[in-house]
């Protein structure tokens, strides 16, 4: 059920269910937690950049790190640049997860 609930947020992102989508990051979830990414990224804001950050140290599952790696080019700032590019350089990362960061790192510079 919150699998599917996350899957349509994610389409059909709405404000109302930010602070849910957030805890759900604490799931660990890998059937939802990336769907529950991809609609706080359209719903934006400061709360969900910090998630975003804290997700690819706090999860083993690859899925949602991966997830959050991607939501983070989303934002630009020096800080999301920094945990990107340590990622990327960090040669005991699984190559998907090194390869995500150098492509989000690719479109925060566009």
């Amino acid at each position: 059920m919150r699998a599917e609930a996350a899957r349509v947020l994610a389409k059909h992102p709405d404000e109302r269910a930010k602070n849910g989508l957030l805890w759900t990051r604490w799931t660990d979830n890998p059937d939802v937690v990336p769907h529950a990414i991809r609609a706080l990224v359209q719903i934006g804001g400061e709360d969900v950049r910090e998630a975003l950050l804290e997700l690819p140290d706090f999860s083993e599952e690859e899925s949602i790190r991966k997830a959050a790696i991607e939501g983070l080019a989303e934002f630009d700032d020096e800080e999301v640049r920094t945990t990107l590019q340590a990622i990327a350089d960090n040669e005991e990362e699984s190559e998907p997860i090194r390869e995500a960061a150098r492509d989000a790192l690719a479109a925060v510079d566009k």
